[in-house]
């Protein structure tokens, strides 16, 4: 992705680091309330957390879920560490 202030929950996993996954991050997200059924809460869009971006594609019917590159590692994070969500 090309936004410097969102990312793919993919990217998310490779910042945090220590064998984080995606799938691990969507774990995290659904136990902190912020994503159920694999889709953003509105708690999370609230919070400012999540939007929709296009996936390039050009016809206007392909999107997908891209995090706020700061505040969602914040929350992953225990605080001042590493860890895996």
């Amino acid at each position: 992705m090309n936004d410097d202030t969102f990312s793919t929950m993919r990217e998310l996993a490779t910042i945090i680091g220590n064998g984080a996954t995606s799938h691990s991050v969507g774990k995290e997200l659904t136990t902190l309330g912020l994503r159920t059924n694999g889709k953003p809460t509105s708690q999370a869009h609230e919070m400012g957390l999540v939007k929709s971006a296009s996936t390039g594609k050009g016809d206007g019917s392909g999107y997908f879920w891209v995090w706020h590159r700061e505040r969602t590692v914040r929350l992953l994070r225990p605080a001042g560490g590493e860890g895996t969500p």
